[in-house]
């Protein structure tokens, strides 16, 4: 038989328990120290919470356990000795003291008996006490703030983690030269226009993508209009050295005269116009390319040599296609006297920018600013055939609001030259799926609608 140690009730430790009312506080005293124990004081005080937050006011309750939950010191008996056991006794099995089911059990029996997973998930939710659902839903909402916290933190640092699919196409844009202005006006779109559940597809990701793209190109069709065909008037081209600006004269002018606008008995009266005489070999160029088509030629140096040659030629000339002399951007001289050249009123003029399709996209935003002042009205694209990636041209154009007129593919006169569209440009687009018709029908639309409006 056991007996229990008897200590001095100063020697007792005191202990604490914190709930929301002191009812409850000193119930839970009761339960787990017995109902002999002695409450000492109580006092308001606020718990709980994640730094500072969701803190809650309760009472803390502070005692001495009853002598009835102190453990136990058993007193000194006389040894029993023991008894032979009888070779056929067997023992019976001891059963364990019945415990209440911990929740894992609960959860593993209602989900054994239950076959389906939400309905086991609705049973197990109803039998956890009401405290521990807010303790659980108390430690997500913790989770949450951590999380909006990291994203927080990680955005003032620069560090946003995007979604796959948006750094997908990031790579894919900047494989291609697009400039950083650019892919972030993309990248901004995506975030604003599709969904989670778009951008879990790559597919509507990318399609979306190359839509926006082929948008952003805006096309000049001023060489199949009827404008173009208004007599007489000069075409002019201007642009860097080295662009193709003498071929893609000869080319303009070969086609003119093998239009099917005129035949025989009508033809097309083209007359070409040099001031090229820097390069002697661009002139000499010029001029075996008008031999070869049978096409008149002069030579313009000066201003006034250009206003003569219109007012001696214009009333038998439909159309002027006037090659000037390259210019480097950086050369604010050189820009001056070549934008002097062309101020006259003596002819209606067309100004159209030569860039070629090589030149990177800060080079091309460079070029179109110091050749503002010639008033151009379009981009003439040369030697596309020479570079696999165009995003370099189809931002910077995007940026400084130009259309593209024409583009030339090759060496070939009067061949390799032609107007394009933006589906055709899509081509040119290295890692994306294109489906053409797609787009073709997406465009077309979209030029129908604008159309009404």
């Amino acid at each position: 038989m056991a007996d229990y140690t008897r200590e001095s009730y100063q020697t007792r430790e005191e202990h604490s328990i914190t709930k929301s009312t002191y009812v409850e506080a000193v119930e839970e005293m009761y339960r787990l120290y017995g109902r002999d124990s002695t409450v000492l004081n109580h006092q308001t005080v606020t718990y709980g919470g994640f730094l500072g937050i969701g803190q809650k006011l309760g009472v803390k309750v502070t005692f001495v356990p009853g002598r009835s939950s102190l453990p136990q010191r058993p007193v000194a008996q006389q040894p029993v000795m023991p008894q032979p056991v009888s070779p056929n006794y067997r023992s019976a099995p001891v059963k364990p003291a019945s415990a209440a089911p911990t929740l894992q059990e609960s959860t593993r029996t209602v989900a054994a008996n239950t076959n389906s997973l939400e309905e086991a998930k609705k049973k197990i939710l109803n039998t956890v006490p009401t405290q521990v659902m807010e303790d659980i839903r108390y430690k997500e909402l913790v989770n949450q703030i951590k999380q909006l916290n990291e994203s927080l933190n990680n955005y003032q640092r620069g560090g946003v983690v995007e979604h796959p699919s948006i750094q997908k196409i990031q790579s894919l844009l900047e494989r291609n030269e697009f400039s950083p202005s650019y892919i972030r006006t993309m990248v901004s779109r995506l975030r604003r226009e599709l969904s989670v559940d778009d951008l879990e597809d790559f597919d509507v990701v990318q399609t979306s993508v190359i839509y926006w793209i082929a948008e952003t190109i805006k096309i000049d069709d001023y060489f199949t209009s009827d404008d173009f065909f208004t007599f007489p008037q000069a075409i002019i081209l201007v642009g860097p050295t080295g662009v193709g600006k003498t071929t893609t004269v000869a080319k303009l002018a070969a086609n003119c005269c093998v239009s099917t606008k005129f035949n025989r008995e009508n033809p097309c009266r083209v007359r070409l116009i040099t001031n090229d005489t820097f390069r002697i070999q661009g002139q000499q160029q010029l001029e075996s390319y008008a031999m070869w088509m049978d096409i008149p030629v002069s030579i313009a140096e000066k201003q006034d040599d250009l206003k003569v040659c219109f007012a001696q030629y214009k009333d038998r000339t439909d159309l002027f296609f006037v090659d000037t002399f390259g210019v480097s951007p950086s050369d604010f001289e050189k820009l001056g006297e070549a934008r002097g050249l062309l101020d006259f009123k003596e002819i209606e003029t067309k100004v159209f920018l030569t860039i070629s399709a090589t030149t990177k996209a800060s080079d091309v935003l460079n070029i179109i600013k110091q050749f503002t002042p010639f008033e151009f009205s379009g981009v003439i694209l040369t030697k596309i055939d020479e570079t696999e990636k165009i995003g370099n041209i189809v931002s910077s154009l995007y940026e400084r609001n130009m259309k593209i007129a024409l583009v030339t593919n090759g060496q070939i006169v009067p061949g390799d030259i032609q107007t394009v569209t933006a589906l055709d440009l899509m081509k040119y687009l290295e890692g994306f799926e294109v489906n053409r018709e797609r787009l073709r029908q997406r465009l077309s639309a979209k030029k129908a609608d604008n159309k009404e409006k």
